[in-house]
């Protein structure tokens, strides 16, 4: 991009200070923060509401923002996720006069061709593609001079493609300042009787367009948002002793007893009676995924654990017993809540004979889950305290691991008795924890934009990688008879891993990848691993 200038005027060119990829879990509120730099950012994933010097811009997928030195920002996550690109600019003095000195950095005539806000792109694939690259090969290009000569190139080529993409296109603005006003009263009056009819009279708008425009705004409907609001009050006050759930149902605005039970399941999972004593529930684990490992890291040990999951390789009678075993050690348990993985959906119907079942999403973010298990037991706090002591041993092992396998090429293989599977760099906890958490450096073929590929033995890509870590899955279903059939191909003796006897074979990190013991145990078996190659 060459610099606005003209002779005998001063300008400034961008060049890449940093490029960052920030993932959150939600629900998440980014307090008030003052920009300090030039500053692009790109929403892969994720949906919510942005507060730019006190204008309220929707993001999701594909949204590209520009952000100037002391802008005030804010944000709300709406969705389960947030993915996005964060690249920071530097600005460099371009002189039209020859001995001039070099400005203070205030004075600075930045490049006009981005207009602070939110800009209308038309392919935000290809955008995507541009940002992923320009992250993806920092890592590597930033470590000498000629590299981060390329990686300023490789910047200049993505502003010509903004550039060329918001051509003619009028920023985005929506004020929001009367939905803002009414979300205001909401979250102040929220006990008392509130009709879609007044809240659209404060903001001026008939009452469907006032739904259109709270929903384009906020992202959900007034009722929903009003609904969440009185939930969340509800949930305050069932935590408090001697409650009474008809007491709390009118305090918080509900005007039937029923309606607000019913509300109450549906969003949290459990009724308002049983949310009441959940710090004293029996609760139960029916999971392929180790939950009873969350529960136990917050203090609280399930009355039982099962896995009814039929793994290939059973047959019909097998998985009938195992079943049966199960849902007895169930009922002996005497639950009063089931929590339950997605791979457990098939038998909900027979779980909720025995009690209440709280099925869980399969979340690509492991603290989601976990939140949502502790606050089912009363353990915020402590699910909070336990992400917070992982994402610091994350950091401590980061340091360890840079040495050695920091600087390696690392892939991450799974194989069944049909096909393998090559995880990817994001998408999947294992993939977060490995190149994200720990740093490790992904081999150049590993796919980033989806969390894995699969492949038949016979089509193994030639991969790039120095250490091979392999999971063998369901072994009784014959994955060793599709291992030696990869091991058989030209691809698998090109890997460098295997040619240098870095091939390792790994528990399932996949499943382990979800609970914090499971993490920690990855972290403890990948620098007892460095420890042995020093």
């Amino acid at each position: 991009m060459t610099p606005q200038s003209h002779k005998g005027r001063d300008a400034a060119l961008y060049m890449l200070a940093s490029v960052r990829r920030r993932r959150r879990a939600g629900p998440y509120s980014m307090p008030h923060r003052q920009v300090a730099l030039p500053a692009l950012c790109f929403v892969k994933h994720g949906e919510g509401k942005l507060l730019l010097d006190g204008i309220a811009y929707r993001f999701d997928p594909g949204s590209l923002f520009y952000f100037m030195p002391g802008m005030a920002v804010q944000a709300e996550l709406d969705a389960p996720q947030l993915d996005y690109y964060i690249v920071l600019l530097d600005t460099v003095f371009v002189s039209g006069r020859k001995g001039a000195e070099p400005p203070d950095a205030a004075s600075l005539r930045l490049p006009p061709f981005l207009v602070p806000g939110r800009l209308l792109t038309r392919e935000s694939r290809q955008l995507l593609k541009r940002f992923e690259k320009l992250h993806e090969e920092n890592r590597s290009l930033t470590q000498t001079p000629s590299g981060r000569s390329l990686q300023h190139i490789r910047l200049q080529e993505l502003l010509n493609f903004i550039v060329q993409e918001t051509a003619g296109r009028e920023p985005v603005k929506e004020t929001g300042t009367n939905i803002e006003r009414t979300v205001k009263y909401m979250k102040e009056q929220y006990r008392t009787k509130i009709s879609l009819n007044t809240l659209a009279d404060m903001a001026g708008f008939t009452p469907s367009s006032y739904s259109r425009a709270f929903a384009k705004t906020v992202g959900m409907s007034p009722i929903e948002f009003l609904t969440g609001l009185r939930v969340a009050g509800a949930k305050q006050l069932l935590s408090r002793p001697d409650c009474r759930v008809k007491d709390v149902s009118a305090a918080v605005g509900f005007e039937s007893e029923f309606y607000f039970s019913r509300i109450f399941k549906q969003t949290v999972g459990v009724s308002p009676s049983l949310y009441m004593k959940r710090d004293r529930l029996r609760v139960a684990v029916a999971s392929c995924l180790a939950l009873e490992d969350n529960l136990l890291s917050v203090g609280f040990e399930a009355a039982a654990a099962v896995n009814c999951f039929r793994y290939p390789g059973m047959d019909d009678e097998e998985h009938g017993r195992t079943m049966a075993a199960h849902l007895a050690a169930l009922r002996r348990a005497c639950p009063d809540l089931i929590v339950a993985d997605c791979f457990h959906a098939a038998f909900e119907a027979q779980l909720k004979q025995i009690a209440p079942v709280v099925m869980l999403r399969n979340d690509p973010d492991w603290r989601v889950n976990h939140t949502r298990i502790a606050e089912l037991v009363g353990q915020e706090e402590e699910a909070k305290r336990t992400i917070g002591s992982m994402e610091q041993r994350e950091r401590q092992a980061r340091l360890l691991l840079g040495s050695t396998l920091g600087k390696a090429r690392i892939a991450i293989m799974q194989v069944n008795h049909k096909l393998a599977r090559l995880q990817g760099t994001a998408h999947h906890p294992l993939n977060e924890l490995c190149y994200n958490g720990l740093g490790l450096q992904p081999g150049g073929n590993i796919p980033s934009s989806h969390f894995r590929q699969e492949f038949t033995p016979e089509w193994l890509p030639a991969l790039e990688a120095d250490y091979l870590f392999i999971h063998k899955n369901h072994i009784r279903a014959g994955c060793d008879r599709i291992f030696r059939v990869m091991q058989s191909t030209a691809s698998w003796n090109s890997i460098q891993a295997v040619r240098d006897d870095n091939v390792h074979f790994i528990p399932n990190w996949f499943r382990m990848s979800w609970t914090p013991p499971g993490r920690h145990r990855i972290i403890d078996e990948l620098l007892a691993l460095a420890k042995a190659g020093e």
